[in-house]
């Protein structure tokens, strides 16, 4: 997380808002809830230092995204302890692995307050579920604590989601709950298993606390299931990157055109003010925009001359081909949308399904403008690289239009910033040409 000052006025009010709120709701709800028993103490001191260490054994999904297994202690610790006490704990364990680590105080604080909400609220569901199902012993008293533990965890990570999500949302300018809806299904196994391995450390504690280095091995195996998960995305994205790369090498004009397309598009994202995850995304969908090209008549492809109806109509149809590959894999995530959408038009006159201005994936917008700029500085069959002044002519001219001015803008910015100019800017009329494909 950025510096305070870098952060948006009404993030920052969010940001301040729960590591105030945090805290003051999980510190009160400690000392009203009475005081813990002995053993209670030594069982909270073990799941807190579990908690603390787990912490740093965690696996980066992204740049700013990872999962640890301190889950599993904060499971035990609701179904152990008192529901006062779960989330100052938590709140404690995750302020010591911040300073261990020396992180920024403010996402120190904003972190372990809002794990202390989540942790809370799922307490609270836990305990309130129990107090409505029947109580005694035997196998529907388990079912109960199943079911229970089960709801909590449910509520956990609805709750974690939410209060990460409006940040991301405040950062980004984007609708809270569209990020909330997108980040819900993520780590779901991993939670699940989780889950089960903090009612096991529950049972574990209960009958022998001495016994908690035991659970060390299944957490270091859920742990190794999410590194080779996040792997094996990394491998099915290679996979298909290499595959777009024998694809263009068929025509030796548009050798490397996707790889410049994919780093070009994550300059823009970073200059527009998306995050380096999400600049991760779009250099991914980047890599792989024009995969739907291998459906299309090589004759079609490497054709000098202008295409005729037909041919135009088959070559309109690469996006939807390359959406349909892509999409059976869960490593691009959104990816599908960015490539189908790539050759939409801000007027509404593009393809495959005539979306205008907003209603197109911002992330295709930047594919967008990126696929044009390496298109038409590149040679072609038809015609030679354009002289990067020209090309910014074009891309000017047609903004509002063919483009987001928004997206062109950014382009604008960077290149002026890094190339300088060949010859004089001229505006010329846009053709057919510009399209590209």
């Amino acid at each position: 997380m950025p510096g305070p000052d870098k952060l948006p006025a009404s993030l920052r009010i969010y940001v301040a808002s729960i590591a105030v709120l945090g805290p003051a709701i999980t510190v009160v709800a400690a000392l009203t809830g009475g005081v813990p028993t002995g053993s209670q103490l030594v069982i909270a001191v073990l799941l807190v230092l579990m908690a603390a260490i787990a912490s740093h054994y965690q696996v980066n999904l992204s740049h700013q995204t990872s999962i640890n297994v301190t889950d599993a202690a904060f499971i035990a610790m609701i179904i152990i302890l008192p529901p006062a006490l779960p989330g100052a704990l938590a709140m404690l364990a995750i302020w010591i692995s911040y300073i261990k680590r020396r992180h920024e105080p403010i996402e120190a604080a904003f972190n372990s307050a809002q794990t202390a909400l989540h942790i809370s609220s799922g307490a609270l569901v836990y305990w309130g579920v129990l107090r409505i199902v029947p109580s005694g012993s035997g196998w529907l008293h388990d079912l109960s604590v199943a079911g229970a533990v089960a709801v909590a965890a449910i509520t956990m990570h609805l709750v974690n989601c939410a209060l990460v999500s409006v940040a991301v949302a405040l950062q980004l300018r984007l609708n809270p709950l569209r990020v909330w809806a997108t980040n819900l299904g993520q780590d779901v196994p991993v939670t699940a298993a989780l889950t089960a391995i903090g009612g096991i450390t529950a049972i574990i504690v209960l009958a022998e606390p001495l016994a908690l280095p035991l659970l060390a091995l299944p957490i270091v195996l859920v742990r190794h299931a999410a590194r080779q998960l996040i792997q094996l995305r990394k491998d099915t994205m290679a996979a298909m990157a290499s595959m777009v790369d024998i694809i263009e090498l068929r025509d030796p004009y548009t050798a490397g055109h996707s790889r410049r397309v994919a780093e070009m598009a994550r300059t823009l994202a970073l200059q527009l003010g998306l995050t380096a995850e999400e600049a991760d995304q779009l250099e991914a969908a980047g890599r792989v925009h024009d995969i739907g090209k291998v459906a299309i008549d090589p004759e079609v492809l490497t054709k000098p001359g202008k295409l005729d109806d037909h041919e135009w109509a088959e070559m309109k149809l690469h996006p939807v081909h390359g959406a349909k590959v892509i999409e059976r894999f869960n490593a691009w995530g959104d990816g599908a949308r960015l490539v189908r959408h790539h050759h939409e038009g801000w007027d509404g006159r593009g393809y495959p399904d005539g979306l205008a201005a907003e209603s197109i994936p911002f992330g295709a917008r930047i594919l967008a403008v990126a696929d044009t700029w390496d298109a038409l500085t590149s040679d072609r069959p038809y015609r030679d690289g354009m002289s990067h002044d020209r090309a910014l002519a074009i891309l000017k001219e047609g903004a509002g239009t063919q483009w987001d001015p928004r997206v062109v803008q950014a382009l604008v910015n960077h290149l002026t910033a890094s190339i300088p100019a060949t010859d004089p800017v001229t505006t010329p009329t846009l053709t057919q040409a510009t399209t590209v494909v």
